[in-house]
């Protein structure tokens, strides 16, 4: 067994869904030929009877020195997925998440970290949802559907970026994609500034990560979703015209009042 499937397996109960995504994350990273890109790899954040207990920042910080000996990127993919009621949400979605980030922000072996969120994961409407229909189904994720996960989303999303941007060297990555479907990979996607209404398979997900950690040269956050109707590309081709565009989705948000939020606690 090789050193992130024991450490994912402590963390998890859900080997269906472990199963599904090491598979995919390992068939990416076996073509993306990318060397010690995936030490660890948590499921979808489907730890479906984790307990806080679990999760210490102290036990995940001396699993992040053991591991990280000789591997310099690290990818988390963590959370309960709005499932199990609010104190697991808060457990899994911002308080393990958390512990990760501090963590590997604070080891210097660590100089990549890329985190799955979601696209409705922000303070408020991103710029480019102009439409009524846009605005109002943001509002009914954040208030109605699943407000407790998108409170934890937003607490962990905005940890990694106040941390981020302060450490030098560090290319830190939030992704966040919409509906996450089991429909097969695409190969085609749309990422950036998207529509807030959208859906985008599993597989396509873990192939946009694999890419993104290869290519490198990208911080901050891009939303996702599946090509349609015309719009979109092949995940390489999205990704490069993202960085080449200087495309950053946090564009909105306002890092200062993020660094209060985080420092406040």
């Amino acid at each position: 067994m090789r050193c992130w499937d024991a450490l994912a397996r402590e963390f998890l109960d859900s080997k269906e869904v472990f199963n599904r995504y090491q598979k995919q994350f390992s068939r990416s990273v076996h073509q993306c030929c990318v060397p010690n890109a995936i030490p660890t790899i948590f499921s979808h954040l489907c730890c479906n009877h984790a307990t806080s207990h679990h999760l210490t920042f102290s036990l995940i910080s001396k699993y992040l020195t053991a591991f990280t000996a000789h591997n310099h990127k690290l990818t988390t993919l963590i959370g309960a997925g709005g499932k199990g009621g609010a104190a697991r949400t808060y457990a899994i979605d911002r308080d393990c998440c958390q512990y990760f980030i501090r963590a590997s922000a604070a080891n210097p072996s660590i100089t990549k970290f890329l985190l799955i969120s979601a696209i409705a994961s922000r303070r408020k409407p991103a710029p480019w949802w102009t439409t009524s229909s846009e605005i109002e189904a943001y509002k009914k994720q954040i208030n109605e559907v699943l407000p407790d996960y998108y409170k934890a989303k937003n607490a962990a999303d905005e940890t990694l970026t106040v941390l981020g941007e302060e450490r030098e060297g560090f290319e830190y990555v939030i992704l966040r994609p919409g509906v996450l479907s089991d429909d097969e990979e695409t190969g085609k996607v749309r990422l950036g500034r998207t529509s807030v209404k959208g859906s985008v398979s599993r597989g396509d997900v873990a192939e946009v990560s694999v890419r993104l950690l290869e290519r490198g040269g990208f911080k901050g956050w891009l939303d996702l979703i599946g090509a349609e109707d015309g719009e979109g590309g092949s995940v390489q081709d999205e990704i490069e015209r993202c960085i080449k565009e200087g495309v950053d989705t946090r564009e909105g948000e306002d890092l200062e009042d993020m660094r209060k939020n985080v420092n406040a606690k």
